[in-house]
C-alpha cells in the first residue's frame, strides 16, 4: 500500500443494534464484508479489493451513504488519502509523473 484514508468509526451509519456502539458495527461488518468476500475469486477487474472496500462501506452506511463504488473509492483516495511517506508518493506519483514529463518534451521537441 502506498496510500491510505483514516476513516472515522463514528460515522457509521445509525441502525446499530440494541447496546452496540459504533465500533462494535464497524467491526461487525467489517467481518461480514470478509465473509461475504472470503468465497469470491479476486480479478483486476471485477470483483477486486475495491468491490470489497465498497461492499463494506455500503453496509456500514457509512457517512450515510450506501452506494459506493469503485468510482466514489478512488475520488475519496485520490483527494483525500494521505501517502505512507515519500517512498509511498514516489511509488503512487512517478509513473503519472514520467509520462507527462515525456509527453512534454515530445510536444516542445515538435
Amino acid at each position: 500500500a502506498t496510500r491510505y484514508l483514516p476513516l472515522d468509526p463514528s460515522k457509521v451509519g445509525t441502525d446499530l443494534l440494541e447496546g452496540e456502539s459504533h465500533a462494535q458495527r464497524w467491526d461487525r461488518c467489517v467481518a461480514q464484508g470478509n465473509d461475504d468476500y472470503r468465497q469470491k475469486i479476486h480479478c483486476l477487474l471485477y470483483p477486486n479489493c475495491n468491490h470489497h472496500v465498497a461492499h463494506c462501506l455500503n453496509m456500514l452506511r457509512y457517512d450515510g451513504w450506501n452506494r459506493y463504488e469503485m468510482f466514489q473509492l478512488w475520488f475519496m483516495v485520490f483527494f483525500r488519502a494521505r501517502f505512507c511517506g515519500a517512498a509511498g508518493f514516489l511509488l503512487s506519483m512517478l509513473p503519472f509523473l514520467l509520462i507527462v514529463t515525456a509527453a512534454a518534451i515530445y510536444l516542445l521537441a515538435f
